[in-house]
This record gives structure tokens, C-alpha cells and sequence, in this order.
């Protein structure tokens, strides 16, 4: 019965988002869900309207970091023009994280290893 709900929500959602001229933000109960919602609504819309923002799946207590994909679908929504985008689907938890500045993520430089950085090219902290 849920699945029939959530694609009744994605058709309703893509009437309104090409009825309207305006991009919506649709918030989830869970990251399971706004997954759903996001492969439903493909039916309706093409795949360029249409963005999904993922939780980190991580427990707050937990000790290992996000995994690569995730950080990078969030930050290249987050970085993205978003002029095509017309839903943005996402958990209400994701509205609750506290996000670093971007001026802190601009000054991120990535090393790999078997290189010699002199010490000036390394970012004081």
C-alpha cells in the first residue's frame, strides 16, 4: 500500500512541478523514502529535474567518516547551478546537519601519496 502512496506522490508532484515555475524541495520521513519518491518521480520527469540529497548513513556516535560517493553527490548538488532542477528530494534530517562554510571547503587541496609537497604548499591549520 505504501508503494502506491509514493507513486501517487511522485505523479503529484511532477504535475505541480510543470504547472508551476518554481523548483520544490520535498522532504522525506527517511532517506528509504525520498529514494522511492526520487525513482518515482523519474517515471514522470526527466532524470535533469529532478535531484536527490542523501543522509550520510552514519550513526552520530560511530567512528568512521561518510563514505566517498555520498560527500560527493552532496557537495556537487550543493555546487551545482541547479537552473534545470525543478524537485529537490531529500529527509527532513538532512535539514537538521550543520553544513562546514564554503569558504573552508574552498581552501581543501587533496595530496597523494608518493609526492613531496614542500612545507610552504600546506595549509596552515
Amino acid at each position: 500500500m505504501k508503494e502506491q502512496q509514493n507513486h501517487f506522490e511522485a505523479f503529484e508532484l511532477a504535475q505541480c512541478a510543470s504547472k508551476h515555475n518554481q523548483k520544490i524541495l520535498y522532504l522525506c520521513s527517511s532517506d528509504k523514502e525520498a529514494r522511492l519518491v526520487k525513482h518515482e518521480l523519474e517515471l514522470y520527469l526527466p532524470a535533469e529535474e529532478i535531484a536527490y540529497y542523501p543522509e550520510r548513513e552514519i550513526l552520530p556516535y560511530d567512528r568512521f567518516s561518510t563514505s566517498q560517493s555520498i560527500i560527493q553527490s552532496r557537495i556537487g548538488l550543493l555546487n551545482s547551478s541547479k537552473e534545470n532542477l525543478k524537485v529537490i528530494i531529500t529527509s527532513g534530517l538532512n535539514l537538521l546537519e550543520k553544513l562546514l562554510p564554503k569558504s573552508f571547503l574552498q581552501l581543501a587541496r587533496f595530496f597523494t601519496l608518493e609526492k613531496n609537497y614542500p612545507s610552504r604548499s600546506l595549509p596552515i591549520i
